[in-house]
């Protein structure tokens, strides 16, 4: 039964759902899930004893939406862009990407119910994808219309793949690194393999350029994500300042070499980064 409820999420693109999600907590703010990739926060507002009975609960609805916002904001602030810097940074930098960022929080339409409390307060959830409206602005501008040269291959590489992969895993379990909206995948030499010169900026912004998991065995089951058949890689050491960045040794590099060429796992953003818990 498990496995057809499985199967079916798949089917329906809704694999990651079943899976235990990563989760960065924004101290005061909110938490940031980095497996749906989706940023969460709670505003609460409470009775103005001040105003008129009738008005006091739709007072209390509207603090409650500001304090969600405001804390939208915030959790946004501490989403990490790249292994070089963070949402804030990028909003610090260009007021376009700060004005354009407010302007969906402040235009966001609650779809969840209001929790009123017994003493009158109001609580409302808040939850905004990092793809789609807010990727487009966040993500670089320049993005893809690179492929991997893998100079350090040797000379009888032979680059056809053995079997049609459907997606690529990222074991990073043996490193420090810290989710990033986008990594950067390199070699021992610096070389750069996945990441932002690599995937479509329209794919990044649809799918996000990598999702992360907790597990192996949740990373595979998330079939509508890598497929049936993704190659599995292991990560030697992170990178960069906010060590979002990923190292593969170099005897792994030829395995990765062979799916250069599929387009698909590029393309759509076909792989999952495992982070060690």
């Amino acid at each position: 039964m498990f496995k057809k409820t499985l199967a079916l999420l798949a089917i329906l693109g809704f694999a990651s759902l079943a899976l235990a999600q990563v989760e960065q907590n924004i101290q005061g703010a909110g938490m940031i899930d980095w497996t749906d990739q989706s940023v969460k926060s709670t505003g609460i507002g409470a009775l103005n004893p001040k105003l008129p009975p009738s008005a006091q609960r739709k007072n209390a609805l509207r603090a409650a939406q500001l304090d969600a916002m405001r804390n939208m904001i915030e959790t946004l602030n501490g989403v990490l862009l790249t292994s070089e810097t963070t949402v804030e940074n990028a909003m610090m930098s260009s007021d376009i990407i700060k004005t354009r960022v407010e302007g969906i929080v402040k235009n966001f339409r609650f779809t969840s119910k209001p929790r009123y409390m017994s003493d009158g307060s109001v609580e409302v959830d808040m939850e905004m994808l990092l793809t789609g409206k807010v990727g487009d602005v966040l993500y670089p501008e320049q993005m893809g219309g690179k492929t991997p040269t893998y100079q350090n291959l040797p000379s009888n590489f032979n680059a056809q793949e053995p079997q049609t992969y459907t997606g690529l895993i990222i074991d990073a379990t043996a490193t420090d690194a810290m989710p990033a909206m986008v990594p950067a995948v390199l070699d021992e030499s610096g070389e750069g393999i996945y990441g932002q010169d690599f995937v479509p900026r329209e794919a990044a912004v649809r799918n996000g350029v990598v999702v992360y998991a907790k597990t192996m065995e949740e990373a595979r089951a998330n079939a509508a994500r890598v497929g049936s058949n993704p190659l599995v890689i292991r990560a030697v050491k992170s990178s960069g300042l906010n060590k979002a960045d990923l190292i593969i040794a170099d005897n792994d590099v030829e395995n990765v070499a062979v799916i250069a060429d599929n387009t698909d796992i590029y393309d759509n953003c076909r792989v999952i980064i495992v982070l060690k818990q």
